[in-house]
Protein backbone atom coordinates (compact mmCIF):
# COMPACT_ATOMS: atom_id res chain seq x y z
CA UNK A 1 0.00 0.00 0.00
CA UNK A 2 3.07 2.11 -0.53
CA UNK A 3 1.42 4.77 -3.15
CA UNK A 4 -1.81 4.78 -1.27
CA UNK A 5 -0.45 6.12 1.47
CA UNK A 6 2.13 8.32 -0.10
CA UNK A 7 -1.07 9.86 -1.68
CA UNK A 8 -2.63 10.19 1.14
CA UNK A 9 0.32 11.53 3.61
CA UNK A 10 0.49 14.36 0.89
CA UNK A 11 -3.52 15.73 2.52
CA UNK A 12 -2.28 14.97 6.28
CA UNK A 13 1.13 17.27 5.48
CA UNK A 14 -1.36 20.15 3.22
CA UNK A 15 -2.87 20.68 6.63
CA UNK A 16 -6.47 18.27 6.18
CA UNK A 17 -6.16 17.13 9.74
CA UNK A 18 -9.13 17.50 11.38
CA UNK A 19 -9.97 13.45 11.57
CA UNK A 20 -8.41 10.52 10.29
CA UNK A 21 -10.70 7.12 10.07
CA UNK A 22 -9.90 3.55 7.90
CA UNK A 23 -12.61 1.19 7.45
CA UNK A 24 -12.84 -2.07 5.98
CA UNK A 25 -15.72 -3.00 4.33
CA UNK A 26 -17.44 -6.01 3.29
CA UNK A 27 -19.50 -6.01 -0.12
CA UNK A 28 -22.10 -9.13 -0.65
CA UNK A 29 -22.55 -10.30 -4.03
CA UNK A 30 -24.29 -8.13 -6.48
CA UNK A 31 -25.04 -5.16 -4.46
CA UNK A 32 -23.38 -2.02 -3.91
CA UNK A 33 -22.98 -0.40 -0.92
CA UNK A 34 -21.70 3.17 0.39
CA UNK A 35 -17.70 3.86 1.30
CA UNK A 36 -17.73 3.49 4.22
CA UNK A 37 -21.48 3.31 5.48
CA UNK A 38 -21.09 6.59 7.49
CA UNK A 39 -19.19 9.52 6.17
CA UNK A 40 -16.10 10.96 8.64
CA UNK A 41 -17.58 14.41 9.20
CA UNK A 42 -16.03 17.52 7.45
CA UNK A 43 -13.99 15.13 5.28
CA UNK A 44 -11.69 16.20 2.60
CA UNK A 45 -10.14 13.31 1.12
CA UNK A 46 -10.84 9.42 0.64
CA UNK A 47 -9.01 6.79 -0.87
CA UNK A 48 -9.69 3.24 -1.69
CA UNK A 49 -7.75 0.01 -1.28
CA UNK A 50 -9.01 -2.89 -2.69
CA UNK A 51 -7.17 -6.04 -1.75
CA UNK A 52 -10.38 -8.20 -2.27
CA UNK A 53 -9.04 -10.71 -5.19
CA UNK A 54 -11.81 -9.52 -7.59
CA UNK A 55 -12.49 -5.88 -9.19
CA UNK A 56 -14.60 -3.36 -7.45
CA UNK A 57 -16.82 -0.94 -9.62
CA UNK A 58 -17.09 2.44 -7.88
CA UNK A 59 -19.59 5.34 -8.39
CA UNK A 60 -23.07 6.51 -7.46
CA UNK A 61 -26.08 5.12 -6.56
CA UNK A 62 -26.52 3.36 -9.63
CA UNK A 63 -23.34 1.57 -10.25
CA UNK A 64 -23.19 -1.68 -11.75
CA UNK A 65 -20.12 -3.73 -12.61
CA UNK A 66 -18.67 -2.65 -16.26
CA UNK A 67 -17.87 0.56 -17.55
CA UNK A 68 -21.29 1.84 -18.38
CA UNK A 69 -22.05 2.54 -14.90
CA UNK A 70 -18.88 1.85 -12.86
CA UNK A 71 -15.49 2.87 -12.76
CA UNK A 72 -13.22 -0.17 -11.95
CA UNK A 73 -10.65 -0.84 -9.33
CA UNK A 74 -8.73 -3.49 -10.24
CA UNK A 75 -7.67 -5.75 -6.85
CA UNK A 76 -4.74 -4.57 -5.75
CA UNK A 77 -5.50 -1.21 -7.16
CA UNK A 78 -5.96 2.01 -5.49
CA UNK A 79 -8.47 5.21 -5.74
CA UNK A 80 -7.84 8.31 -4.47
CA UNK A 81 -10.20 11.75 -4.18
CA UNK A 82 -10.81 14.54 -2.65
CA UNK A 83 -14.48 14.52 -1.65
CA UNK A 84 -16.75 16.11 1.33
CA UNK A 85 -18.50 14.20 3.40
CA UNK A 86 -21.72 15.13 1.66
CA UNK A 87 -21.08 12.90 -1.41
CA UNK A 88 -21.70 9.54 -1.04
CA UNK A 89 -19.19 6.64 -3.71
CA UNK A 90 -20.67 3.21 -3.77
CA UNK A 91 -18.79 0.03 -4.33
CA UNK A 92 -20.85 -2.79 -6.72
CA UNK A 93 -19.90 -6.62 -6.55
CA UNK A 94 -20.38 -7.89 -9.66
CA UNK A 95 -19.13 -11.44 -8.52
CA UNK A 96 -20.93 -14.47 -6.95
CA UNK A 97 -18.95 -14.20 -3.54
CA UNK A 98 -18.81 -11.74 -0.92
CA UNK A 99 -15.79 -9.50 -1.11
CA UNK A 100 -14.03 -8.47 1.70
CA UNK A 101 -10.40 -6.52 1.96
CA UNK A 102 -12.13 -3.31 0.60
CA UNK A 103 -10.01 -0.63 3.07
CA UNK A 104 -11.49 2.84 2.84
CA UNK A 105 -9.12 5.77 4.13
CA UNK A 106 -10.48 9.60 5.14
CA UNK A 107 -8.99 12.61 6.13
CA UNK A 108 -11.08 15.95 7.52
Amino acid sequence: MGQFESRMGNAIRDGLHRGVDATEVTIPAGTAVPLPAISLDERKSLAISNQSGATLYVGGTTVTGGSSKGYPVLNQGEISVGISDRAIIYAYNSTAATLSGVYVLEIA
